[in-house]
């Protein structure tokens, strides 16, 4: 049985996506949730079995995916190191959460520079605004020459943190992307506010800039393929597990295969470990994002005219794609410009 910690947004589009393609019934997927109306609505739409605990998961299980978001480890899991005491089961995390904090400086449409911090939950307003004033000092900007912010934040608890020092060097109150916030394109899911932040600000970006429709494909932590039709809107999305993911479980998980970095092999029919492990995810991972393109083109009844790739891994792998994509490392901070423009008075 499989069984899945966390019963969000991530978690509900890969269960329905095992059960309705056959690759799994209901009845073997256990789920369990501390929100015990989320296991409750996975069992009742997906015919799943909800579990009351994590005894209950792990003891039941072969392997689990893990999938919440970073700041609910703790109080989630904070009892999973004594079930897996007495149990073994495959680990696998798709746990969301940005390691960075991407800041890119506009004016007009000129990005002007993108410098990145590494993200820390324990560090105040006040430490974010001085990190941010050293950024702007070695790029040669002072704190009068910004006029506003837009924040686009998949890690809540660092948001308002983030916000109110932002405020402090702008002097207004930032733009936070999120419900209520106009982004000039239609959000065709079943629920628009659970949309996240960069998958939106990617959507905008890639409705206003590249042809009609479009996939925008983003390899971050999780796998993300990301719909836009000819009209703009966003239809929906296809969710894995990231590649580091990938690799990490593979050495974490099996004795004899060590922890690589992370380059495409010269060949897909690998003779040692390293050149085998490289080959199924470099090579795997391109003909996954080949195989679902190709799914989602058939779907959608119209040729796609636009393949756009970001995040820290797409420039490795959409070497290996079948399809022409375009790598696009910036497309989120382009995305928030334009919300920018939308919103600001």
């Amino acid at each position: 049985m499989t069984g899945f910690i966390g019963a969000g947004n991530m978690a509900n589009a890969i269960i329905k996506g095992m059960v309705s393609s056959g690759a799994a019934e209901g009845k073997d997927i256990a789920v369990y949730d501390i929100h015990s109306e989320k296991r409750e609505k996975a069992a009742a739409d997906y015919g799943v079995n909800a579990v009351s605990s994590l005894e209950e998961l792990v003891s039941g299980c072969s392997e689990i995916v893990v999938a919440i978001k970073p700041y609910g480890f703790e109080k989630l899991l904070g009892g999973l190191d004594a079930q897996l005491k007495y149990h073994d089961p495959l680990i696998i995390s798709i746990a969301a959460g940005k390691t960075n904090l991407t800041i890119g400086a506009y004016s007009g449409e000129e990005l002007k520079f993108v410098s990145r911090l590494a993200t820390d939950r324990s560090r105040t307003e006040d430490q974010y605004a001085i990190e941010l004033k050293s950024i702007f000092d070695l790029y040669g900007y002072g704190f009068d020459e910004f006029t506003g912010c837009a924040i686009s934040s998949v890690v809540p608890e660092l948001t308002g943190a983030i916000s109110h020092a932002a405020k402090r060097i702008t002097g207004s109150g930032p733009i936070v992307l999120g419900p209520g916030v106009k982004t000039g394109i239609n959000i065709l899911a079943d629920d628009p506010s659970q949309a996240g932040a960069d998958l939106v600000a990617a959507s905008v970006a890639a409705a206003n800039l590249y042809e009609l429709p479009c996939f925008v494909i983003d390899l971050g932590t999780a796998t993300k393929i990301n719909v836009i039709d000819e009209s703009g809107s966003f239809c929906g999305c296809a969710i894995a597990p990231g590649v580091g993911i990938s690799l990490e479980a593979l050495s974490a998980k099996t004795s004899q295969l060590p922890a690589i970095s992370l380059s495409t092999p010269k060949k897909a029919i690998g003779t040692n470990s390293i050149d085998c492990m490289q080959s199924g995810v470099v090579f795997g991972t391109a003909a996954m994002l080949d195989g679902l393109c190709d799914r989602m083109e058939h779907e959608l009844g119209r040729k796609v005219k636009s393949f756009v790739a970001t995040g820290g891994l797409s420039g490795e792998i959409i070497k290996s794609c079948n399809h022409k994509m375009t790598y696009d490392p910036e497309l989120i901070l382009k995305g928030l410009r334009i919300i920018y423009e939308k919103n600001r008075k």
